[in-house]
């Protein structure tokens, strides 16, 4: 469904299964595009098809590379209960990069992707051109969403998680402000991935590691060493975040000695579906 999906969008990519040394994982990497390096990290449950259409924007200007997360999309599956998560995500990012040789990189991070850029970021400065950070970061925020409250719970969520094409739509529907822009039969997408073997048990136990009591996991916050993060970085925020408001953004900007912040009005957390061309814009001239 990956390859038709990427097709009705006219975007070119190559898909890779790379295994992962030292992490006896294998990854599915899309490729498309050439030029300076842009690693993509996508958020959440989701899959690495969720930012095609900046897939499509970017490749005639950069070298893309945009894996599926563990336990997302066609990479294997990854219990979270098993594996040191900040850890886990910081070599995850350094063996996709070893993986094809990339000695340094420009990251770009949504969400739970977001959360993979900045601890890399933090470990491996050095390689690290520039970041870019789409929508609320995880780790920069103690508070968790209503809506994902429940899903932290252990054996609670497993009566409650139940994925389906509506109930993909629904969660959709919540990270923007315009349901009209999102793509068509991105819900359907992220149903199949959803259901793939070990998806479920995958965003579940990360969900139970990211989540205690209602609040981010203490072990997991790391706005109090941004101020360690000397990398050019760009927050692209919209005004109606889900997850957090943009003047926790302006707070992280204030706190890191080469941060700024472009807040979008009437977006969502997903700032690229909502305004696709003002996102790539900014992008484009960050990189520049």
């Amino acid at each position: 469904m990956q390859e038709r999906y990427l097709a009705q969008h006219s975007t070119v990519a190559r898909r890779h299964d790379v295994l992962l040394a030292g992490l006896n994982l294998r990854a599915s990497v899309l490729e498309a595009g050439a030029g300076e390096p842009l690693l993509l990290l996508h958020g959440g449950g989701a899959s690495a098809i969720i930012l095609e259409p900046l897939l499509s924007r970017l490749q005639s200007h950069f070298h893309l590379y945009a894996p599926d997360r563990p336990g997302c999309g066609l990479t294997d599956g990854c219990n979270y209960h098993d594996v040191p998560l900040r850890e886990h995500a910081r070599d995850f990012v350094k063996a996709v990069l070893d993986s094809f040789s990339i000695a340094k990189v420009t990251l770009l991070g949504s969400s739970v992707g977001g959360y993979f850029s900045l601890v890399f970021a933090l470990a491996y400065p050095e390689r690290v051109n520039k970041l870019i950070l789409l929508g609320a970061p995880t780790g920069i925020d103690k508070r968790v969403p209503l809506f994902f409250i429940p899903l932290g719970i252990p054996h609670l969520n497993r009566l409650l998680y139940r994925p389906s094409v509506g109930l993909m739509r629904m969660v959709l529907r919540l990270l923007v402000t315009d349901k009209r822009k999102l793509p068509a039969n991105i819900d359907q997408v992220a149903y199949a991935a959803a259901t793939l073997p070990g998806a479920k048990e995958s965003w579940l136990s990360l969900l139970e590691e990211l989540i205690r009591l209602g609040r981010l996991n203490p072990r997991h916050y790391i706005r109090d060493e941004l101020t360690q993060l000397d990398v050019p970085t760009l927050f692209i925020w919209g005004d109606a975040d889900y997850f957090a408001k943009p003047s926790s953004g302006e707070q992280c900007c204030a706190m890191m000695p080469q941060a700024r912040i472009e807040i979008l009005r009437r977006v969502g957390h997903l700032v690229w579906i909502d305004q696709l061309e003002r996102c790539t814009e900014l992008i484009a001239a960050f990189l520049s």
